[in-house]
């Protein structure tokens, strides 16, 4: 009967386990991306910070030394006023902006995307994978851009230049039509104040086929691997496993005896 019992026991630790919901335990989500701002504040004749991208006035902000050590990836940077900046981080940000700059230089590992709103002047170091130039801005984007888009919203008036390549560019004009081009060289992309220098030669006004590569793992296989939430189950289920392995080990063991 005391046999019966632990046996019982042992089954009904391991059916509760598995019908645990995985909800049961906590998830890990992706940190919102931190907002940074800097400004230079001509009183002090120099560029500071703030951990905002809303410039509060009444404040002076911090040295640029805390921007470098507080910022991360994916991470939110605008850039406002006149003095020229430049300004190295090792990351990679969701998104740099420029307002109204005369001289600002940015290098980082790469960006998701970059606006340069009118009145303004800078150049990025690192991949961009969307850049957003608009009006009368100066640009100039030193390595590989996947999609630029240049916005005339009172005047298509942008200069930009792009050393990499860029796969494709669409102009938008203050009349609201617009179209696209693609499959820029390196160092061939030039815009001087809303007209495109480039030689036709060097890009195409139509689309590149779509890629017929196939993923070399099947839906299969990525259906196998846990998905967010799920992990935990896999290990409900491993302690449940552990369970009714103890479980016959101590019947296997009892009928030794």
């Amino acid at each position: 009967m005391k046999l019966f019992k632990k046996i019982a026991a042992v089954l009904a630790a391991g059916a509760i386990l598995t019908a645990m919901p995985a909800m049961s335990l906590p998830t890990v989500s992706a940190a919102e991306p931190a907002r940074h701002s800097i400004k230079y504040v001509e009183s002090l004749g120099e560029w500071r910070y703030q951990a905002t991208t809303t410039w509060d006035e009444k404040s002076n902000g911090r040295e640029l030394y805390y921007l470098k050590q507080d910022i991360k990836d994916g991470d939110i940077l605008l850039i406002i006023g006149k003095g020229g900046l430049n300004l190295s981080l090792d990351v990679t940000l969701g998104n740099l902006t420029f307002l109204e700059t005369d001289y600002a230089v940015v290098s980082a590992k790469g960006y998701q995307e970059v606006y340069v709103l009118q009145n303004t002047t800078g150049v990025i170091n690192g991949d961009v994978a969307k850049a957003y130039v608009y009006d009368n801005s100066i640009c100039n984007l030193n390595n590989n851009v996947t999609e630029l888009i240049v916005t005339g919203e009172k005047t298509l008036s942008s200069t930009v230049a792009v050393l990499g390549t860029v796969d494709r560019v669409t102009i938008n004009n203050p009349d609201k039509s617009s179209y696209s081009c693609y499959s820029f060289g390196a160092n061939t992309f030039v815009m001087d104040k809303g007209t495109i220098k480039t030689d036709y030669s060097k890009f195409s006004m139509t689309p590149p086929a779509a890629s017929t590569t196939t993923p070399s793992g099947s839906a299969d296989e990525y259906d196998d691997v846990p998905k967010t939430g799920e992990s935990s189950m896999v290990f409900i289920l491993l302690a449940a496993a552990l369970l009714f392995f103890t479980g016959s080990y101590f019947l296997r063991t009892r009928k030794e005896a």
